[in-house]
């Protein structure tokens, strides 16, 4: 029964160490390894802090949006109908063990959201990092966004990886580049 991400990650708990921080990525944000790659460094800066991702966006209404004040994340508002900045959350956050009991004050398909707002005033706060507008963070929100997706895919497709093995058999016609 799906029941938000938040449900979904106080499932995981089990999984979890007290001791250590972890990352959570929303399951359509398939270029999360950008993030990955270049903010291996999150998981140690955030200590009592919860961090999101975010980048710059043309069309926050379709978005959760973050407003900043220099790194901190100072209000968070899901698709918001009234201008209030463009930075939208890309479904990537670093997470210290903490939040996991904030999390499960609350309840419903919303909860991480209201978790993540609850934690704008608690330790240090909520620290935002905004990813480079260079980097492609398509999500897939609705079904036209798979074409912008294979097309993202695709220009990352190494064909050094595709390999003819002897039980395969390519149609004359094929053309493999």
């Amino acid at each position: 029964k799906p029941l938000g991400m938040g449900d979904g990650i106080l499932r995981a708990r089990e999984f979890l160490s007290p001791k250590e921080n972890f990352l959570v990525v929303n399951g359509s944000q398939v270029s999360a390894l950008h993030v990955l790659a270049r903010e291996k460094r999150a998981l140690k800066l955030l200590s009592d802090r919860v961090l999101l991702f975010g980048q710059k966006t043309a069309t926050p209404e379709k978005y959760g949006i973050m407003e900043m004040h220099h790194d901190r994340v100072v209000c968070i508002v899901e698709k918001p109908k009234v201008a209030m900045g463009n930075i939208r959350i890309l479904g990537i956050y670093a997470l210290p063990y903490w939040f996991l009991k904030d999390l499960a004050k609350f309840e419903g398909e919303y909860s991480l959201e209201a978790a993540l707002f609850a934690a704008l005033n608690k330790f240090d706060g909520v620290q935002g990092i905004v990813m480079s507008e260079e980097l492609n963070f398509s999500s897939l929100k609705f079904p036209w966004d798979l074409l912008e997706m294979n097309r993202h895919l695709m220009d990352q497709w190494n064909i050094k990886s595709v390999h003819k093995e002897d039980e395969v058999d390519i149609h004359p016609s094929a053309l493999l580049f």
